[in-house]
This record gives structure tokens, C-alpha cells and sequence, in this order.
């Protein structure tokens, strides 16, 4: 198994603390990283031409919460052929499709430096019920500290796990998110 870069602290207000924690090479978990957000605005001057609107998703989306680095971006199109249109150009951009990857309505795609995931781009067409729900989760994660907290501290335990995939990680945290995703759209909806 690669070593693990050495421990750091994140300071006061933060959600997780501790070491980067590696299950394997797949599935890393690292301290939040306040070149995430710089990442996402450059990644989205090339993709804003493209979308009607682009959001920062996703836990490097939150400050302070414990992630694996690769950062999600929501992209959002008026209807499905002009997001389906746009596809050569993405790959263009060096984005792979990966197809609807078990999200019906969503187009998925990743871009790779080698074996590792730079970025995940969530294509939807507006009204999908799936941008509220990204969005709903990270404004929630972002008001709400405590459940923040305890979400970065269950991921970090995940990935601190041995013998354990990037499948595994992924599988291992869904009950939370979707307990977590539930709180957040009932908390957007009310506004």
C-alpha cells in the first residue's frame, strides 16, 4: 500500500482532524484543502460556456470537511440535447463518460491524471430532482457544523479501514448520506 503523506491538524472550527487516512490507493481521505474551491474555478472556465450553471459540489465543496481530493462539479443544462451536445466538447476538455452510472438522468464524467480522479462532473437537465439534492447537501453540510463534523469523522473511520476499496468506502457511507441528504433537502425546502 503508498504511504500516507504525514499527519496535520486542521485547526479550530474544523470537521475533522488527523492524519490523511488511505484504505488503498483508491479511496483516500484527506483534511480539507483550501485549494479545493481555486481546483473547481479553474476547472470552470472551460465548463461554464457549456452549462447554464455550475456548482461546487460535494465535500471539498464544504470548508473544513475531510475529503477524498477530487472535486464535484453540478453542471446543469435547459434540456437534455443541449447537454447531450456538449459531449464532444467535454471530451475535449479531457472528461470521460461513464454514462448515467447509477443515477438515471445524469450524465457522469471524470477527468484522470493517470489512476487518479481529478474531477467528477454531474451533467443533469434543470428540473432533475438529483440538483436540489446535491445542493441541498452541501448548503446543509455548510449551516449545519455538527453534522458536518460527524459526517468528515464516519468517512475518515471508513477510510482508515485496511483492505477495504474505493467500492467498499463508497458502499460503507451511503447509509449516512442518505440519512444526512434526507435532513438536508427538508431543511432547503423550508427555506
Amino acid at each position: 500500500m503508498p504511504s500516507c503523506l504525514p499527519a496535520r491538524g486542521l485547526g479550530l472550527g474544523s470537521f475533522a482532524t488527523g492524519a490523511i487516512v488511505q484504505a488503498s490507493a483508491m479511496a483516500l481521505v484527506e483534511p480539507y484543502d483550501p485549494d479545493w474551491p481555486k481546483r473547481f474555478q479553474a476547472e470552470a472556465v472551460g465548463l461554464r460556456p457549456l452549462f447554464q450553471s455550475l456548482h461546487h459540489i460535494g465535500s471539498t465543496a464544504v470548508p473544513g470537511l475531510a475529503a477524498k481530493a477530487t472535486i464535484d462539479i453540478l453542471g446543469v443544462s435547459i434540456h437534455r440535447d443541449a447537454r447531450d451536445a456538449i459531449l464532444p466538447a467535454l471530451a475535449g476538455l479531457g472528461y470521460d463518460l461513464r454514462g448515467e452510472n447509477g443515477i438515471p438522468g445524469r450524465l457522469f464524467l471524470r477527468k484522470m491524471a493517470g489512476d487518479v480522479r481529478l474531477v467528477h462532473l454531474h451533467a443533469y437537465v434543470l428540473g432533475s430532482r438529483h440538483i436540489t439534492r446535491h445542493l441541498a447537501f452541501r448548503g446543509w453540510l455548510r449551516a449545519h457544523p455538527d453534522g458536518a463534523a460527524e459526517y468528515g469523522a464516519h468517512k475518515l473511520a471508513l477510510a482508515a479501514r485496511p483492505g477495504k476499496t474505493r467500492a467498499d468506502y463508497v458502499a460503507d457511507k451511503d447509509t449516512m448520506v442518505r440519512r444526512l441528504e434526507a435532513l438536508a433537502v427538508r431543511w432547503y425546502r423550508q427555506g
